[in-house]
């Protein structure tokens, strides 16, 4: 797919491969690879999976490098679509990584992000997502001192975590449970 003629398939393959990287721990590889499958944009929209998935991964990729320029023009992008083009899940995830760009600087607006974007996640079915968005809420929590407030979070996202296999999350979540992890 890499060599393909098919932009779209370029465009999966480089998504594809953000996402490889993102797991890898590569982030700068990770956005850069994302910012390619991004680029089909202007010809398929924000419709197109590759183009939703390389928004989250690409935004994922901008929080962990420390990146909030690049993370704020993502959200600017995804923000000003008309009502008719955009979609829950990029709304629920901008949602998310606001309340993350906010974090303990503004926890009421923080942890108002993170309850609505999984409000959104629950109602379009995404209960992957839920539960990150759940954990991060209980992350931002623990570290402001409401380590028991994060206790019904931490059950669900736990819960679902198990259920979908999810190691690495499990893991983060149970380290989340003996107070060694900070909003990440």
């Amino acid at each position: 797919m890499e060599t393909s003629g098919d932009v779209y398939e370029k465009a999966a393959h480089s998504c594809a491969q953000a996402f490889l990287l993102l797991d890898d721990g590569d982030l700068s590889g990770a956005l850069t690879a994302a910012e390619r499958a991004s680029a089909v944009t202007a010809d398929f929209g924000f419709g197109s999976e590759v183009v939703k998935e390389s928004f989250v991964i690409g935004g994922e990729a901008a929080l962990g490098l420390g990146d909030n320029a690049t993370l704020t023009e993502l959200l600017a992008e995804v923000e000003a679509l008309p009502p008719g083009l955009s979609t829950r899940f990029l709304r629920a995830h901008t949602l998310r990584f606001r309340a993350r760009l906010a974090g303990g600087d503004d926890l009421a607006d923080a942890e108002r992000g993170f309850t609505e974007a999984a409000a959104l996640f629950r109602e379009i079915g995404m209960p992957f997502y839920l539960a990150v968005v759940q954990l991060e809420h209980a992350e931002l929590l623990a570290a402001s001192g409401r380590a028991e407030e994060c206790e019904p979070l931490q059950a669900e996202a736990r819960e679902t975590f198990g259920r979908l296999r999810a190691t690495p999350w499990l893991e983060r979540v149970d380290a989340l449970r003996v107070g060694a992890v900070t909003p990440a």
